[in-house]
Parts: C-alpha cells; structure tokens; sequence
C-alpha cells in the first residue's frame, strides 16, 4: 500500500491507496471535514476518546462512515474496516448506546 504523509491541524494524517488513518485528538479543528472535503471519495473513521453524543454526530455530519473509541480492539478496528469498505457503517456499540441514549425518551414504559 503505497502512502504519502501529510498534516492536518489535528494530527498525523496518512493517505493511502484505499483509506486515511489519522489522529483525530482535536475534534474541534475539524480533521474530519479537512480529509472528506479533500478526498471525498475516501471512507473515514473516527478513532477518538471522545464518546460524547455531540462528538459522535459532529463526526457523522460531516461525513465520516464510522466512529470508534480508542478501547476497541485491533479486531473491532479490523471488523469496520471491512464494513465501511464494504459501503456500510461501523460503530461500535458503545457510540450505538450513546446516539440511542441521546433519542430515546426518559419516560420509562409504564409511567403516567
């Protein structure tokens, strides 16, 4: 796989054949819609600590096709690989809980 290094505002960005990997640290800097804006036919995932609602669907706005946090394993790296390649969506199921978490009344079933 062939790479040319570049630099964003945000941290180290790579540029290969098939994908971007970068640093996302700084997500306010705006990493994320630097690369899609620039390569828009590349597929990115966001691989953050953050796992703020606002956090993830600032990255999902913008165009990114995933969204882990930096505890997942090299498999669930390996595994959205493979789905966002595929042209579907990958998140991991703590960022699923959180966006979930974020729509779903608090009501609890059976209040009145």
């Amino acid at each position: 796989m062939v790479s040319a290094g570049g630099r964003f505002p945000d941290g180290t960005v790579h540029v290969h054949a098939r994908g971007i990997t970068h640093t996302h640290c700084a997500p306010r800097r705006g990493g994320n819609r630097l690369i899609i804006g620039r390569w828009p036919q590349v597929r990115v995932i966001a691989v953050t600590s953050f796992l703020e609602e606002e956090k993830v669907r600032a990255a999902l706005d913008v165009g990114a096709s995933g969204y882990l946090v930096k505890d997942a394993t090299a498999d669930d790296v390996a595994d959205a690989v493979r789905v966002v390649a595929a042209g579907k969506f990958a998140l991991q199921p703590s960022v699923t809980r959180t966006l979930i978490d974020a729509v779903r009344p608090t009501a609890t079933i059976g209040a009145s």
